[in-house]
């Protein structure tokens, strides 16, 4: 297995490790894809669309994003999908985090974080009132670990990061 390519935007990827938003749902029964999650999906706290995290762990994931919206405000949301298609992860992460519309409008405090497993890429969408509070280093860092995570398909812990 190659590890996860983590195209690299620190303002984008910094917020990953304190801010995590998904939606829950379960798998489809065909094969599921990018094309299978819904606007309304994303409005839940987590999406995991191949059903890679216990219902346990999906629990404990949404407490801690309720918890940093509300002491913070920030809406942070987390995407695990197989694959992007024949979309770009870049192009894929950036339609969803304006279709979910993360974050309070007057403060574009939103954070989107989407791992599409089969084509081994993180992502991390962060909207721009939140650039400012997470320097690049500390993001790259957030991003490293998380890769760490993931390349033996820990999708818990990486998520948890932060």
């Amino acid at each position: 297995m190659t590890g996860f390519r983590v195209p690299f935007n620190a303002a984008l990827f910094v917020l990953f490790s304190s801010l995590i938003v998904a939606c829950t749902k379960g798998p489809s029964p065909a094969t599921p894809n990018a094309s299978s999650v819904s606007s309304q999906e994303l409005s839940d706290r987590l999406v995991d669309v191949g059903n890679l995290l216990s219902t346990e762990q999906k629990v404990l994931i949404v407490g801690k994003l309720r918890s940093i919206e509300q002491r913070s405000g920030m809406q942070v949301g987390v995407l695990l999908i197989p694959t992007t298609g024949t979309e770009s992860i870049e192009a894929y992460s950036l339609r969803m985090a304006n279709a979910s519309h993360l974050g309070r409008k007057d403060v574009n405090d939103g954070v989107l974080i989407v791992v599409a497993t089969r084509d081994h890429h993180l992502r991390l969408e962060i909207g721009t009132g939140l650039t400012d509070r997470i320097p690049d280093p500390s993001a790259a860092e957030i991003v490293a670990m998380m890769a760490t995570r993931l390349k033996v398909a820990d999708y818990f812990s990486a998520i948890n990061i932060g």
